[in-house]
């Protein structure tokens, strides 16, 4: 789905697709009696003026009618919501999902109280709730218990868990060519491949190691004091002069950020930098393959491939050091690479393969 507003211009914006096609086949999740529009927009009023929304758009099915129930906004200078309104994918997909379950019940594919875990490989392990297993309906209603995020993901804003994952800008073409050459064995059967791949860097946090203030080290905020520039230098990514009020002399004219703490030394604050002030390096890369399929008659056939990673061996940089702490040598310098030499994206590798198939 495109959509035509700037990213996040409805992060509080929820759309709803309620689908019912009737009592099917024993199930008593499709067979529920539909809310009238009045208590639809009851409940969907209630979130919107409590601040869980900022507007909804709810579509009904019902005996091959449509009708849609609407309340609040786009956002300032937008145009009312209705059935037209483009909303970010995310949400409206466990809506497709819940639909797509329920078309599946309805044609005997599947059972609405059926295990999740009966449908996952072997060796896999789907908590239980309350001592049962849970079931496809909870995963739809999302009563499962299961939580809405991993457990090592722990977001500042609940809000936004993945704005630390954010992306501003990424391109990526994928392409696989065959060489309209003919005429003999050499000339055919010769095929070009590549992904191109380049992206604006990611979100960088920056924090101070105080505990006093919040017990937690690695989560306390700087004040920003002074010029925050971007360099862009692996060893001095952005300017970076930390100092400390509590010590006379500390701050001076270069200094750009100061540990959150008055004069005397002991009374702490949240910094006011904003969360994610810096952006990371960005990341390019080329890939490159090269193959040549050769027939032997028979339906058999050999294949000879050589494939480059990062072929013109391009630096992507890691995260710079982001804890401010004063007279500290690392802050804001890079030391590492996006990724671990040897993995995809690091220094350039080239592999060779043969293959005979039969």
């Amino acid at each position: 789905m495109r959509t035509t507003h700037p990213r996040r211009a409805l992060d509080w914006v929820l759309s709803l697709v309620i689908a019912f096609s009737g009592a099917t086949m024993g199930s008593r999740a499709l067979a529920q009696q539909v809310p009238t529009d009045a208590e639809i927009r009851s409940i969907i009023k209630t979130r919107v003026d409590s601040g869980l929304a900022r507007g909804i758009v709810v579509g009904v099915l019902q005996d091959g009618q449509r009708r849609f129930i609407a309340y609040g906004t786009a956002g300032p200078g937008r145009a009312p919501l209705d059935e037209h309104t483009l909303f970010e994918i995310g949400s409206i997909s466990k809506t497709f999902s819940g639909v797509l379950l329920a078309d599946a019940v309805v044609r005997g594919e599947a059972k609405i109280d059926e295990p999740v875990a009966a449908l996952l490989p072997t060796g896999m392990v789907v908590p239980s709730r309350e001592g049962r297993e849970i079931t496809l309906e909870e995963l739809a209603t999302h009563t499962s218990g299961l939580p809405r995020l991993p457990d090592n993901m722990t977001p500042a804003s609940a809000q936004d868990p993945y704005a630390d994952y954010d992306a501003r800008h990424r391109f990526v073409i994928s392409t696989i060519y065959q060489l309209p050459f003919t005429g003999n064995a050499f000339k055919e059967g010769w095929q070009i491949g590549g992904i191109v791949q380049a992206q604006t860097g990611n979100p960088l946090n920056v924090v101070t190691n105080v505990t006093t203030f919040n017990g937690v080290v690695n989560t306390l905020r700087p004040d920003l004091i002074g010029s925050l520039n971007m360099i862009g230098d692996p060893n001095q990514w952005f300017s970076n002069g930390v100092c400390n009020p509590s010590i006379a002399g500390s701050c001076t004219a270069s200094s750009v950020f100061a540990i959150p703490v008055a004069a005397d030394g002991t009374t702490y604050h949240f910094g006011n930098l904003p969360r994610n002030a810096v952006q990371g390096p960005g990341f390019r890369n080329v890939d490159l393959s090269i193959t040549k399929n050769t027939s032997m008659g028979g339906g058999r056939r050999v294949q000879l491939r050589i494939e480059a990673f990062n072929l013109f061996d391009t630096v992507n940089y890691g995260q710079p050091n982001r804890i401010a702490v004063p007279g500290g040598t690392i802050f804001g310098v890079i030391t590492n690479t996006r990724t671990p030499t040897g993995d995809s994206g690091s220094a350039r590798q080239v592999q060779f393969a043969a293959k005979y198939l039969f």
